[in-house]
């Protein structure tokens, strides 16, 4: 019988295939978003949820993205947006940018060449597509000649209006119609020939095309009702405001997680509430903590019962008084489980308290905000860090109940995993002939293809370093360079810092013959990779010139001190000065930029949707 892990994910990877690949969701966005908040309760680092989502399309080539395309964080309700404004904000006059959330297609206009967003690092080529797409302009016209562009990121969509008229002529290969704007415009994008009678039916909008400033006092007094209402009135589909520090140097230097920047926030428009009284907690064991899930007498909110609240953490629940017997008032918000918005005590409370771990019974100690179990060697726990090295590793079909038959077998650890013989995996309980050679001939598919050194170094489970983290650290060096390095050298890789660096290299040491063990198992595929732009910063700057230098080696360019004729981009304050340096780098075919121009662009990079 299934666990019901795995039957969320089997259906959410059901829905994805509905919403994604053909284009015909059969349920609406609210009640897919709580699935995945029911996984997320259940497994928070499920890669389901961490899972960055695109428009496929028939294209098999591939594309770099010079920066990452990330997705966005999201908040549902207005006291949340405020909230996390208040606490990027450094003071009451910090600057904020709204902008629309559209809902469509993230893409990418690089060098002639247009691609969607894909994984956030690597996506696919749809230039072919650009016979029927326009770009709109600041002043609010359309740019139909990609001849006169050399970069641009934003969102392509398909108009409401032109839906409208058009949606009789747009059809699915079955003969039926779209039902919305947005299958509509995936449909488009993902036909094999591109039907120019249409006309430059699609737009990409850049993303920061519509543009409103205020400082956070603004924000709290303005009249979200109305300004929600002029969002939504817009004539391109839209599902939520992106609002932004206006700071690019200070939002830059709050970072990204591997899904999304730090300095930007995504608020979603749908929130039904309800309200329920919370019977129990149930404690999931993570791979390093212990999370609490409030189980709720069921309810209706939205058109979806609901029987489990999201509790995030300890401190979660102590700031907030949450005791058994109290009615909470809770919301649904777009793709996250119901949130607690309001607590209103009951009787009988009970004080929620954990002293022992319920997977292993050894005491539990408070971290803040977390919960820790103190036993290293717990299963749980090591359930969890096993399960995330077998899919960071890339193999499939193997979900947490199989893993914990195989524990219990001995196979405890990936080297044996790796090691498995079909006369192994028919000792474990629900395995005959067919199941044992499935799943045999997944964990020879590994063997077989070889893995990319940085899933390896991934599913090593260094706390810190998943797999964003460990393709920038193995971006240019290989992985035996890196178990050579000290932790002073560890430290000047950009993006480890001291901690990690101590993290790393003590990782690195400790799983030193288990890294040896598995290299003699797993070939090491080569990443293909792409040299980076060079880009010279020349004349007197507003700011000193290491500071340019280090925003452009963020986002993906390698900073040189001379403009050589292979240079890529020549920034400059007054590119029409007429001095020999400009003359020379025109004349070489560099592109050449002013500062203004070259923050729009990096403004464009933390835009990424």
């Amino acid at each position: 019988m299934k666990s019901k892990k795995e039957w969320l994910e089997e259906l959410i990877k059901y829905h994805n295939n509905l919403f994604w690949n053909k284009n015909d969701p059969i349920i609406t966005d609210p009640e897919y978003d709580l699935l995945v908040e029911e996984l997320r309760i259940i497994d928070p680092d499920n890669p389901l949820i961490q899972k960055i989502h695109t428009i496929p399309t028939t294209s098999s080539k591939k594309v770099e993205h010079t920066f990452p395309m990330l997705s966005l964080d999201k908040v549902y309700t207005i006291p949340e947006l405020l909230n996390w404004c208040g606490k990027v904000a450094r003071t009451k006059d910090e600057k904020f940018i709204l902008e629309p959330k559209l809902d469509g297609c993230s893409s990418e206009y690089s060098k002639k060449i247009l691609s969607t967003r894909g994984d956030g690092y690597i996506g696919e080529d749809i230039t072919d597509k650009l016979p029927i797409i326009k770009t709109c302009s600041v002043d609010g016209s359309f740019i139909t000649d990609y001849n006169d562009l050399y970069y641009i990121r934003g969102e392509i969509v398909l108009s409401i209006s032109e839906f409208e008229l058009y949606k009789d002529k747009l059809l699915r290969k079955s003969g039926q119609p779209y039902k919305t704007a947005r299958s509509a415009c995936s449909g488009l994008l993902n036909k094999d020939d591109v039907d120019v009678s249409l006309g430059r039916i699609l737009t990409l909008v850049p993303f920061d095309l519509i543009l409103t400033t205020f400082i956070l006092t603004e924000l709290e007094s303005l009249d979200w009702d109305t300004v929600i209402k002029s969002y939504k009135n817009l004539d391109y589909p839209t599902d939520g405001i992106v609002i932004k520090l206006a700071d690019l140097s200070y939002s830059q230097s709050l970072g990204n997680t591997s899904h999304h920047p730090r300095g930007e926030m995504a608020f979603k428009f749908t929130n039904p509430t309800g309200k329920s009284v919370l019977r129990d907690i149930e404690w999931s064991s993570g791979k390093r903590k212990l999370t609490p899930v409030g189980k709720i007498d069921p309810v209706e909110i939205g058109g979806v019962i609901v029987s489990n609240v999201n509790l995030h953490n300890y401190k979660y629940i102590l700031d907030k008084n949450i005791q058994i017997n109290d009615t909470l008032v809770i919301e649904r918000c777009g793709d996250v489980i119901p949130d607690v918005q309001k607590v209103i005590p009951g009787k009988n409370r009970i004080e929620i308290k954990l002293e022992c771990c319920p997977e292993c019974g050894a005491l539990v100690i408070y971290n803040e905000p977390e919960l820790y179990c103190t036993n290293d060697n717990c299963s749980g726990k090591h359930l969890q860090l096993l399960l995330d090295s077998v899919i960071r590793i890339g193999i499939e079909r193997l979900g947490e109940p199989t893993l914990v038959k195989l524990i219990n077998k001995g196979f405890n650890d990936l080297i044996k995993i790796l090691k498995l013989t079909k006369e192994d995996i028919l000792t474990l309980e629900g395995f005959a002939n067919i199941s044992s050679e499935n799943m045999l001939n997944e964990i020879q598919k590994i063997i077989k293809n070889g893995v990319s050194e940085w899933q390896l170094l991934a599913s090593l489970n260094i706390k810190d370093v998943g797999q964003r983290m460990s393709k920038i650290i193995l971006n240019d060096m290989t992985l035996s360079e890196l178990r050579n390095k000290s932790i002073s050298e560890l430290e000047c890789i950009n993006g480890i810092g001291p901690e990690r660096s101590v993290r790393i290299f003590n990782g690195l040491k400790e799983n030193n013959n288990y890294i040896d063990e598995l290299l003699k198992l797993i070939p090491i595929k080569k990443d293909i990779k792409m040299e980076k732009p060079t880009i010279c910063f020349t004349g007197k700057m507003p700011e000193k010139r290491s500071y340019y230098e280090s925003i452009a080696s963020e986002y993906g360019y390698e900073p040189v001190k001379s403009a050589t004729k292979t240079l890529s981009v020549l920034v400059c304050v007054d590119p029409n000065s007429g001095s020999n340096k400009l003359k020379n780098a025109a004349k070489n075919g560099t592109e050449i930029i002013s500062v203004k121009e070259f923050m729009d662009r990096m403004c464009i990079a933390m835009g990424a949707k």
